[in-house]
């Protein structure tokens, strides 16, 4: 079977509570691109005091043609609306271009995989298998509760001496002026507010819940059901329904109550909760937000990003913070469904599997982004690899040793290339008339099923507990010529649960027209030549004289062909010249250097072989996926615009993964082979 076809015909079934198999394709609107079997050095020393062997220097001055409508947005609120300057040209800033070059250069040239969140995936399925096997109660043990805090020593947690269940009732007649289908439809921190204004916020005298003489905190839940949702949650019989909060119990004999805990299973709880992915990073309805906003928990945050930065040193004194928990502290539910003596709550410890801020687990994966990312081949030493030599490196996070004696990769180095502003001339009729209305329904990186896949002799599926799990590769968005319908979330009168949601799951964009021109400048400072063949090459998937059909993304709804660039290089306006002889440099030399260094870096005969470069160049060509525009769409079982349909397909394929892993029956690697679970690769634009 040819590639195109299994990319063509790949789909799995999968069944649910007890019904028929159901099909639901796997596809995506995106695609991985191989990382390969390892990493490939920078050739020499970048250099920046004096000129290398034949260094080259100058501008490339290049055109950027959008193809289909493109959007790229300016800083904050401004994201949903094109950039533009105070004298109104529209722009692309130079970091955006910068972003789009780098990210293709450090797929050709086999780069380190740097620039990812330490993403900590999670998942609150009791039908998935690992959260069946990690958090399915025990008889013999209840829910703990505690405090967690942040110290110079590392994460230790106070331990609730007591946790009681309040019924809505009782909170409702604390707060007052709230129906309990308001208290249903309010966030968690609607719900602080609520206890703040009454005195209840926090630790405090417990006299104010009924109990006198004890201290104590109400640790309140998120929305337990919307406003349109009340009225289905009140037909569910009383015993299935959210009807409780929880009191925990400061302990009185507090030194016999606090607790050292795994420090990487609170990086990957508090990851899980904080990320720069979350999208609801900054609205106070997300629940770590509503714990660490100013006057709450903030010192919190505030220890734990000095925790990130390695700079321990800022974060305040154990014994300081218990003075003021309620400013250092965020309350948290623990398990420890492994724990040997069954007794009635078992005592947290480094034995702690499960944090959670909600009673109802969140599992935190034993592995996020970090440790599957450490199985990808790396190479030993410390040099730069040559996406870090050309465009520069900044260490995430400090170095502890002498500057003096830093390695590269502790150091930070100036790019020599620069990109301006790209600026288009165009006035306001490039700006569509009309807005478009969007649901974003892309899986976060917890979605396994496409994101990673097994090594070795291991089969599909693995998820981030599985020892044999790898990232699938660097994901990447397949040209089309054409944008397509953007998703939005379709009301049925007849579904309580749809109604109301497109003002919260949906975005409005104002998108430039196809046609938009914008030109610009790339500065270069003593790149070799391999150097600027790499950069060349990543601006024109190695045809820099001729066009093929190759295109760059860019932009936002890029999974729907949005931002399609056509970049061409201006050559009566470019200059390129080595730096000691004056002779200007040819593209067609520089490409060859870098495709002969690639050829004999990974010991090929020609550059066609390298499975890498061929995957990447079939999903920037257009033509090749103007062919393939009904399998460039997210899995869906229904309507494939509807945003409910795609969560289902989602939905659908995680279950597939899950089955197959039940039933202890690994499915093959190629996709369109029987019990196949997984993204199938990308068709190479040759392939038939």
């Amino acid at each position: 079977m040819s590639d195109q076809l299994r990319f063509r015909q790949a789909a799995t079934t999968f069944t649910e509570r007890g019904g028929p198999p159901r099909e639901v394709p796997l596809r995506a609107p995106y695609s991985m691109v191989p990382t390969g079997d390892r990493v490939l050095l920078a050739p020499c020393e970048p250099r920046h005091d004096r000129p290398v062997d034949t260094a080259i220097s100058g501008h490339l001055a290049y055109r950027l043609t959008s193809e289909t409508p493109v959007l790229v947005g300016g800083a904050g609120d401004a994201n949903d609306t094109p950039a533009r300057t105070p004298d109104g040209s529209w722009i692309i800033p130079g970091s955006s271009i910068r972003g789009m070059i780098r990210a293709v250069l450090e797929c050709v040239a086999f780069a380190r995989l740097n620039f990812v969140d330490d993403c900590a995936a999670a998942t609150r399925d009791f039908k998935d298998p690992t959260w069946t096997s990690e958090v399915a109660p025990n008889q013999h043990m209840r829910l703990g509760g505690g405090w967690l805090f942040i110290t110079p020593e590392g994460f230790k947690l106070v331990a609730a001496s007591d946790v009681q269940r309040v019924h809505f009732n009782d909170v409702l007649t604390w707060v007052g002026g709230m129906a309990e289908a308001d208290w249903h439809n309010a966030n968690m921190h609607e719900r602080l507010t609520r206890l703040l204004g009454t005195g209840r916020y926090g630790i405090v005298d417990a006299t104010v819940f009924g109990h006198p003489n004890r201290r104590a905190q109400c640790v309140v839940a998120g929305q337990t059901a919307s406003e349109d949702q009340v009225d289905q949650l009140n037909r569910v019989p009383p015993k299935h329904r959210k009807q409780h909060e929880h009191l925990f119990f400061w302990p009185n004999d507090l030194p016999s109550n606090i607790y050292p805990i795994n420090q990487r299973l609170v990086e990957r709880f508090v990851l899980a909760q904080h990320r720069d992915s979350n999208v609801h990073i900054g609205d106070p309805g997300a629940n770590f937000t509503a714990l660490t906003q100013s006057g709450r928990a903030s010192e919190f945050a505030e220890n734990w990003d000095s925790w990130r930065k390695g700079q321990k040193g800022r974060i305040p004194a154990f014994d300081e913070q218990l003075a003021r928990p309620n400013a250092f502290s965020i309350p948290v539910f623990w398990h420890n469904p492994k724990d040997p003596r069954k007794a009635k709550q078992s005592e947290p410890s480094r034995n702690v599997v499960i944090l959670s801020l909600t009673p109802f687990l969140r599992y935190t994966y034993g592995n996020g982004l970090k440790e599957i990312i450490a199985r990808y081949p790396q190479v030993d030493g410390t040099a730069y690899d040559l996406a870090q030599a050309i465009f520069g490196w900044a260490p995430q996070h400090g170095a502890a040793s002498n500057p003096h004696s830093r390695n590269p990769q502790e150091r930070s180095l100036k790019s020599r290339v620069r990109f301006g502003f790209a600026t288009s001339e165009q006035g306001d009729e490039q700006l569509e008339a009309q807005t478009r209305r969007w649901a974003a329904t892309q899986p976060r990186a917890s979605f396994w099923p496409y994101y990673l896949k097994p090594r070795g002799a291991a089969k599909h599926p693995v998820d981030y507990n599985n020892p044999a799990a790898v990232v699938a590769g660097r994901k990447r968005y397949p040209a089309r010529n054409q944008a397509m319908r953007l998703p939005r979330v379709h009301a049925n009168a007849a579904n309580a649960q749809t109604q109301g949601r497109e003002d919260r799951m949906e975005t409005t964009l104002r998108f430039l027209k196809a046609g938009t021109v914008f030109e610009g400048e790339i500065r270069v400072h003593n790149l070799t030549e391999i150097e600027m063949g790499a950069l060349l090459w990543a601006l024109t998937f190695g045809s820099p004289q001729e066009d093929i059909g190759h295109r760059h993304m860019l932009g936002r709804a890029r999974p729907w062909g949005f931002g399609q660039l056509k970049l061409e290089i201006k050559g009566d306006e470019t200059s390129l010249e080595r730096v000691v002889s004056g002779e200007r440099a040819s593209f067609a030399t520089c490409i060859e250097a870098f495709e002969n260094w690639l050829r004999e870096s990974l010991d090929v005969g020609h550059v066609d072989e390298i499975e890498t470069l061929r995957r990447l160049r079939g999903i920037a060509h257009a033509p090749t996926g103007a062919q393939l525009l009904d399998r460039l769409k997210f899995p869906a079982i229904g309507n494939t615009d509807d945003a409910e349909a795609i969560l289902k397909g989602h939905t659908g394929v995680k279950a597939a993964a899950k089955q197959r892993g039940l039933q202890g029956k690994p499915a093959p690697d190629r996709a369109g082979e029987p019990d196949f679970v997984g993204l199938p690769g990308y068709p190479g634009a040759s392939d038939g």
